[in-house]
C-alpha cells in the first residue's frame, strides 16, 4: 500500500531520514531550543522549590536537567524532521542535501543516503515502521536507524543527475 505524504508547502527532501542525517542537519536555532529546554528543567524545578520546598535539592535540579537535556533534543530533533518532511522552510537543507548527493556521485556512488546490510524487503519494513515517527515522540521516542532509499524525494535530484549524464 502506497504511503500518503503529510501535505506542506515547502519540497519534501526525505519522510523518513536516517537520525544521523536528522542531527547532522540541525540548525543553530535547534541547538539553542535543546539548549533552553536544557536550562528550563533546573529553573522550573529552582522556582517550584522557592514556592514550597519538596525534598532533597540537588537531586531534583540533577533529574528536572535530565528530563530537560531529552526533552529539548526530541524537540530539536523533530523541527529538523519537519523541514525534511517539508512542513517548514527547509531551503539550506535542500542545498546541503544536494551537495552531499553531488559528493557521493563524485566519489562513484549510487546515492548519498549510506549503505545497508539489509536486504531490500527489511528495508521496506523498517521505512514503514519509522516513517514520521517523530510525530509521536509523546508517546514513544522512535528513530530509523537503517540506511534505505525508499522514501526520498528523487525529483530534486533530477537536475543533477541529467547534468551528470550529458557532461
Amino acid at each position: 500500500m502506497p504511503y500518503r505524504n503529510i501535505d506542506g508547502e515547502f519540497p519534501i527532501i526525505d519522510t523518513d531520514p536516517h537520525a544521523s542525517r536528522v542531527v547532522r542537519f540541525f540548525r543553530p536555532s535547534d541547538l539553542g531550543v535543546w539548549a533552553a529546554l536544557t536550562a528550563a528543567g533546573p529553573a522550573g524545578y529552582y522556582w517550584a522549590e522557592m514556592k514550597k520546598p519538596a525534598g532533597d535539592f540537588k537531586i531534583g535540579v540533577r533529574s528536572m536537567g535530565a528530563v530537560g537535556f531529552i526533552g529539548g533534543f526530541l524537540l530539536a530533533y523533530q523541527r529538523s524532521s519537519f523541514r525534511f518532511w517539508g512542513l517548514s522552510e527547509n531551503s539550506r537543507e535542500i542545498e546541503k542535501d544536494r551537495a552531499e548527493f553531488v559528493a557521493a556521485r563524485a566519489e562513484g556512488k549510487p546515492h548519498h543516503l549510506g549503505e545497508s546490510d539489509l536486504e531490500p524487503y527489511l528495508q521496506g519494513v523498517a521505512a514503514r515502521h519509522s516513517r514520521y515517527t517523530a510525530l509521536k515522540f509523546s508517546w514513544l521516542p522512535w528513530f530509523n536507524f537503517v540506511h534505505h532509499n525508499q522514501c526520498v524525494n528523487w525529483d530534486l535530484y533530477k537536475d543533477l543527475v541529467a547534468k551528470e549524464q550529458s557532461a
